[in-house]
């Protein structure tokens, strides 16, 4: 159609601009798969990353964050399309919905490249949790991206996660630990116990003492409740002794915590 009956149609509602060189009929929901896909039509050559392969990967660590509408696309940039543009010479690909997009991990590496610091923390540990993505990989990444932007919080985040702590009451705990002069720990440390396999907040290994950590936003259904006593149950029988603390115990009594813990080893020491 020529530009005057495009322009007409836009005007009357017929038609809805997606980006500046992209239309599409009314009630297509514009989300982030949508713009995407047009900006796509515009950088044929770019490959989404961050949150715009992440909406089209599906379930991953950055499920329960608001992916937001904005493309983000490797590749060279355009005031076209409505996108972030980020430099990731190393990335990975992988193919879905008929569009080339960055693999889980790489994509994971961008948004905790840019994502706010507490978001981006978040997701990287839920990224290590779900085997996403390893400190090895992060560290890997971080090395080929040391002069490109995001460099810095990514190395900050890798700086946070190496401790082993998995979440901020975790992180909490082992700086109690540390303050306090306590050795011979090992933060997320994997046991069998029983038929099972689990990883404990804090373990003692030699002691066979576990030091168990519930986050401030920790909440638990009757499932949930009911795999946790069986798995408590599992590691008492296996010859370990389960120390529990709530955020509450680590902010509020640091001392009570660290009081516990010395006498728990004692006793397991004595045992």
């Amino acid at each position: 159609m020529s530009e005057r009956t495009l322009r007409r149609r836009l005007s009357d509602g017929l038609l809805v601009a997606v980006n500046s060189q992209v239309v599409a009929l009314p009630g297509l929901p514009l989300d982030l798969r949508v713009n995407t896909r047009a900006a796509l039509l515009v950088r044929p050559g770019a490959i989404p990353t961050g949150p715009a392969a992440a909406a089209f990967l599906g379930s991953g660590p950055w499920d329960r964050f608001d992916l937001g509408t904005q493309p983000w696309l490797i590749g060279d940039r355009t005031w076209a399309v409505p996108a972030r543009i980020v430099a990731h010479p190393d990335v990975r690909v992988t193919h879905v919905a008929g569009i080339t997009i960055s693999r889980p991990a790489d994509a994971l590496v961008d948004l905790i490249r840019f994502w706010p610091g507490d978001d981006a923390l978040e997701v990287a540990q839920r990224g290590l949790v779900r085997g996403t993505i390893t400190l090895d990989h992060l560290t890997q990444a971080h090395a080929g991206l040391t002069r490109l932007a995001g460099a810095r919080q990514l190395r900050e985040v890798i700086r946070d996660l190496s401790d082993g702590a998995l979440s901020e009451a975790e992180r909490r705990m082992i700086a109690l630990l540390r303050e306090a002069g306590i050795t011979g720990w090992t933060a997320n440390h994997r046991v069998r116990a029983g038929t099972s396999r689990y990883m404990l907040d804090v373990a003692f290994a030699a002691q066979r003492l576990a030091v168990e950590v519930d986050g401030r936003a920790f909440h638990s259904d009757a499932r949930a409740f009911q795999r946790d006593r069986h798995r408590q149950n599992d590691l008492v029988a296996a010859g370990w002794t389960v120390l529990r603390f709530t955020w509450s115990d680590i902010v509020e009594r640091p001392d009570y915590v660290i009081q516990a813990i010395l006498e728990g080893l004692a006793l397991r020491r004595g045992a």
